[in-house]
């Protein structure tokens, strides 16, 4: 990588905007739809995707460094299309909680939908990560100094 070269901080700053944007939407959505309870599921969803992601990338630095510019460009399309496919999957799934009070028969189920829901919602709190992680890696920049 380029030495002289300048981190793409408008992007950096996208990405950023955005991934906390759709938190606070998916707070707002669950605090609605499915009660307080799931809401803090997904702050919880959130700091696991940000820690997948940091392993991920250290495990395989050497193996995606050298395709950066690739990798940031596949990775950015990526994100963007899994927010809107994941939000679009989380409202099509049929998930009731409070079904599990009344049939038994559900218990299965609703713990399958809520997989269901946390794989979904995991996938793109995997992506932003990785995407501020390359930049800060090739760019060999804290994350201190771009914030």
């Amino acid at each position: 990588m380029d030495t002289s070269a300048k981190p793409p901080v408008i992007s950096i700053m996208l990405v950023s905007a955005s991934a906390l944007a759709f938190e606070v939407l998916l707070i707002r959505l669950f605090s609605i739809i499915q009660w307080h309870h799931f809401a803090y599921m997904i702050i919880s969803l959130a700091l696991l995707g940000y820690g997948v992601s940091g392993t991920i990338m250290t495990l395989l630095r050497e193996r995606v460094m050298p395709h950066y510019v690739t990798a940031y460009i596949v990775n950015g399309i990526g994100f963007a299309l899994t927010i809107i496919a994941s939000f679009l999957l989380v409202q099509k799934l049929p998930f009731n909680a409070l079904e599990i009070l009344w049939d038994s028969a559900q218990w299965g189920f609703c713990f399958l939908r809520l997989c269901l829901v946390i794989v979904a919602l995991l996938v793109v709190f995997k992506k932003a990560p990785i995407i501020l992680l390359r930049c800060s890696i090739s760019f060999g920049l804290l994350f201190s100094e771009l914030f």
